[in-house]
């Protein structure tokens, strides 16, 4: 099963022409809301993985600092 969000404002709107009964617009409007953030996309921004040499010429592994270009 798949549980989307939708807009409860957008559902009213679309039901209007319809003419459905009160009661059921009520249950609607009165519905539970979730607790949800949208969905944001963005890139991983960092440095390569791998190893790099150290001041004494030696290669050592590389310890990356990632962060979200939207969320940092």
């Amino acid at each position: 099963m798949n549980d989307d969000l939708i807009s409860r404002s957008a559902l009213l709107e679309a039901l209007k022409p319809l003419r459905i009964q009160a009661l059921v617009l009520q249950y609607i409007a009165a519905a539970p809301a979730i607790d949800a953030a949208p969905v944001v996309h963005g890139q991983w921004d960092g440095e390569s993985d791998g190893y790099a040499k150290t001041d004494d010429g030696e290669m050592a592994p590389v310890i990356d600092v990632w962060y979200c270009s939207n969320c940092g």
